[in-house]
């Protein structure tokens, strides 16, 4: 075991051969230095709602148990799960290396990428208990793959020029892909990203063709497409959702506009103007001894919509490779997941005490006023008249509740 800042890691300590020699020496440490970063982000530079929680790693990802992520140890590493309270790790994949991506169904199973390349990575699906082999689902995935939160359901690319969607099927235990159907081919390279929430009838993507990059959906059932981030000259890759599904992080580089190696983190709303957004991480405005700039990318969104993960590597690694995993506390950093209101409905009183006497406006799950004077439309939903009405409201966890409301016409009080 290894004891770091008062946790225990289950991390085997590292073990050399015994060199017999000066030159061997010389040319071990030369190597050495080749192959790590040359330095990790400055601890002093971080500001207090961001936690570094690993040394390596990259492509972090969110189990729904909130305390437990997943991530790969490197480019075709070893695929672990830490528990973020503990700091306790177990391996996933035996110990075995190839891997690529990981990721958790709504199941609980784990869907994998394994191959001895990044291109020709196959897709692969591991029981949650871990007691049976690793299931080959027959395909080669390049880059990633979506997958649902809510439902056995993926969407993945072969080729990046088309993106499918496909269901996940159990017959006598053994997983298989079912009803693949394609989505996307508009004649650009393309990435699935994420199933766009609370219904997932949104598919948002990357259009790495399109521009410099940009944000894509496509719906899922009139296969009509927008394009959310509508910036040409930048680059923007989303990763990472938020719960209710208003707004996408995504990796840019609009600070300083010079693709891959230039990136952060920012957040964009997701309405179709490309102008909302805001950066939430800095790591390019530093340098490490050697001069070299910092990244920040490949972000991971928590359920419950509090906590995001996030990786870093030295400007100059490859696209995707992370030297290290931190934590983003959104709820720290003052960055609310605005809640959403749908599904609005008269409301009829069954006694004069049901009727406020005062309008309420729309609360989120936390007791803040989300609406204080409701217009007639709220949320895309039509509100004809003055009156009490019931709103199913989705909140910061992702949570619903049903919260009631008034309506007043002109200015004064029309209904109760």
């Amino acid at each position: 075991m290894k004891e770091h800042a008062g946790h225990r890691y289950c991390m085997p300590d590292l073990k050399y051969p015994r060199v017999r020699s000066f030159q061997a020496v010389l040319l071990l440490v030369c190597c050495l230095a080749f192959i790590l970063p040359a330095a990790t982000f400055p601890a002093n530079k971080l500001p207090a709602h961001i936690t570094k929680l690993l040394d390596v790693g990259e492509r972090c990802e969110w189990a729904h148990d909130t305390t437990i992520l997943m991530y790969v140890t490197g480019t075709g590493g070893e695929v672990r799960e830490i528990n973020i309270k503990t700091r306790q790790t177990r391996s996933i994949s035996n110990g075995q290396t190839g891997y690529y991506r990981a990721y958790y169904l709504s199941n609980g199973d784990y869907l994998l990428t394994k191959g001895p390349t990044r291109e020709t990575a196959r897709l692969y699906l591991r029981d949650k208990g871990l007691s049976k082999p690793a299931v080959d689902l027959g395909i080669i995935v390049r880059e990633g793959a979506a997958v649902s939160r809510k439902q056995l359901k993926i969407a993945y690319t072969t080729d990046m020029s088309s993106i499918y969607t496909a269901e996940i099927k159990y017959t006598n235990g053994v997983p298989a892909l079912w009803n693949a159907v394609e989505v996307v081919s508009n004649g650009n390279s393309v990435e699935p990203q994420n199933f766009r929430p609370p219904t997932e009838g949104e598919l948002i993507y990357s259009c790495y063709g399109c521009g410099a990059n940009e944000v894509y959906g496509v719906n899922l059932t009139t296969l009509s497409q927008v394009n959310y981030s509508n910036a040409p000259s930048t680059k923007e890759e989303p990763e990472g959702i938020l719960p209710n599904g208003q707004f996408t992080l995504m990796e840019s580089d609009k600070h300083t506009i010079c693709g891959d190696q230039c990136i952060d983190v920012y957040r964009l709303k997701l309405d179709g103007l490309g102008t909302n957004f805001t950066r939430l991480t800095y790591f390019f405005d530093e340098t490490n001894s050697n001069g070299d700039h910092y990244k920040a990318s490949n972000p991971s969104v928590r359920d419950d919509g509090m906590c995001f993960c996030f990786q870093e590597a030295v400007a100059g690694a490859a696209a995707g490779v992370g030297q290290g995993i931190y934590l983003y506390d959104m709820a720290a950093a003052g960055i609310s997941d605005p809640p959403i209101v749908t599904d609005i409905r008269r409301f009829r009183a069954r006694s004069s005490n049901d009727v406020p006497a005062q309008p309420v406006g729309i609360f989120d799950l936390r007791g803040r006023m989300l609406v204080s004077h409701t217009p007639d439309r709220a949320a895309g939903v039509s509100v004809p008249q003055s009156g009490v009405y019931i709103a199913s409201v989705t909140g910061l966890r992702g949570r619903t509740a049903e919260r009631r409301f008034a309506v007043y016409m002109s200015g004064r009080q029309q209904g109760r």
